[in-house]
């Protein structure tokens, strides 16, 4: 589908979204704004419209704000609200991830799903822990999850349950490592950068092999209008196109910004590979990642470069 083509589909579209302040959310409600859709993002704070842009002030952790919000029909509820722990930070439990991620998107789902046509749930790819496979489907049996990612699995189902309850679509998107511009410190890549640029050591306890998928932002985005402009439901793994290893994405940062990281491999544990596969969402959803890792890192420099 061409530019024209998806403003075509998308102008004239309201579109309920939570999380449209965030990383991801910011850049998925700008590119449905400027395609013609009325957003409707909520936020905790108060903000000014902007064009397509409107913002409902409510608090996903509190009922009543979402009861007095204003109702409308919604050609798609988009939940991309996330509660991610940054590395390092004090480890989270269960508890605490279900107060943080499962009960606001209750909330919202209680508020909501039965205002709008379709569902779209961006989950996360720490639903499943460590797997063994490489290349593995949306069918792998989770496995040691953290809280966060068990309290994303549960939304999986609710939001299955919600979908079914209202005889709608439903869509869960499992992002994987997203990463670009003005990304918050809960990810490797904006880490591995400020080591770099403050010339500072940094560790892997394992021996840097194992292998990711990295998704740059925009990637996401289309993904999130590929599940918009298809009707069918289901859980649908959502990564970028190449496979690399940590040590390999440090070599590939140290060449974008002609640095070199003080790194230091220590072997200490044994590290993982975490490579979903892709093909379920290109065949039904048309998504095809099209930002390699070196192109992703390079506009992060550039957009830097361009605020300094």
């Amino acid at each position: 589908m061409n530019v024209e083509q998806e403003n075509r589909f998308f102008a004239g579209k309201t579109y309920l979204l939570a999380g449209g302040t965030g990383f991801i959310g910011r850049r998925a409600a700008r590119f449905l704004a400027d395609a013609g859709s009325n957003v409707f993002i909520l936020s905790r704070r108060r903000h000014e419209d902007e064009g397509n842009l409107h913002y409902i002030q409510a608090d996903l952790n509190d009922r009543d704000s979402l009861s007095q919000s204003p109702s409308a029909p919604y050609d798609a509820c988009i939940y991309m609200a996330a509660n991610i722990p940054e590395i390092g930070q004090k480890k989270e439990t269960y508890s605490d991830a279900k107060r943080s991620t499962l009960d606001p998107l209750v909330n919202f789902c209680d508020a909501y799903a039965d205002q709008c046509r379709s569902f779209v749930y961006i989950s996360s790819i720490d639903v499943l822990g460590k797997v063994s496979e490489t290349e593995y489907g949306e069918e792998t049996i989770p496995g040691n999850a953290t809280p966060y990612g068990l309290a994303k699995y549960c939304g999986e189902f609710y939001v299955k349950e919600y979908g079914i309850q209202n005889g709608i679509p439903w869509k869960c998107l499992r992002f994987s490592q997203v990463y670009g511009p003005k990304e918050p410190m809960v990810r490797i890549i904006p880490i591995l950068r400020n080591a770099l640029l403050e010339q500072k050591e940094f560790c892997f306890y394992s021996d840097g092999q194992e292998k990711r998928r990295f998704l740059y932002v925009d990637d996401a985005v289309q993904a999130v209008c590929c599940a918009l402009r298809n009707g069918e439901s289901g859980v649908f793994n959502i990564a970028g196109a190449e496979v690399c290893t940590m040590e390999q994405l440090v070599r590939t940062m140290e060449a974008v910004y002609d640095k070199r990281l003080d790194l230091k491999i220590l072997n200490q544990t044994a590290g993982y590979d975490n490579v979903p596969s892709i093909k379920k969402a290109e065949e039904h959803l048309g998504y095809f990642p099209s930002v390699a890792l070196r192109d992703g890192l390079e506009r992060i420099r550039r957009e830097e470069e361009r605020n300094e």
